[in-house]
């Protein structure tokens, strides 16, 4: 876990480029923390946590296909017109973290308190995407 920080705060300040290779392994990590958890303690996460966690990054991951795929240019090859890159160059770093993490965190808070709501929190959670990305286009 330590080495995750390391990793981000290298990244922060542009010390190392993390690129494919280490968002992988940060994902792995992250997903191994999970699944350890997940099974010590089965009740710890709900799927609905986890789909609104996930909401966010899977619908800029689909926009982004249907886009390059309009465009006639491959699917899978990067670029940057994902939502965060679009933050980045309209606040900057900081904001664009304090936004973001707000935008994927805030359904999963709301959620605890309210479970009744599940989707409004993910119209919410969607609606806001769009505008988010309206407003930095």
């Amino acid at each position: 876990m330590i080495s995750l920080f390391i990793f981000f705060f290298l990244n922060i300040n542009y010390k190392i480029f993390l690129g494919d290779s280490g968002n992988y392994l940060i994902s792995t990590c992250i997903a191994i923390i999970l699944l350890k958890e997940n099974s010590q303690q089965p009740s710890f996460y709900y799927a609905e946590e986890i789909f609104l966690l996930l909401l966010i990054p899977g619908i800029d991951m689909l926009r982004l296909f249907i886009v390059r795929i309009y465009n006639k240019k491959n699917p899978f090859k990067g670029d940057l017109n994902h939502l965060h890159h679009k933050l980045f160059k309209r606040f900057g770093i900081n904001k664009t973290l304090l936004i973001y993490l707000a935008l994927i965190n805030f359904p999963i808070y709301a959620y605890n308190f309210t479970s009744s709501f599940l989707i409004l929190l993910i119209l919410f959670s969607i609606t806001i995407y769009f505008i988010l990305l309206r407003y930095t286009s």
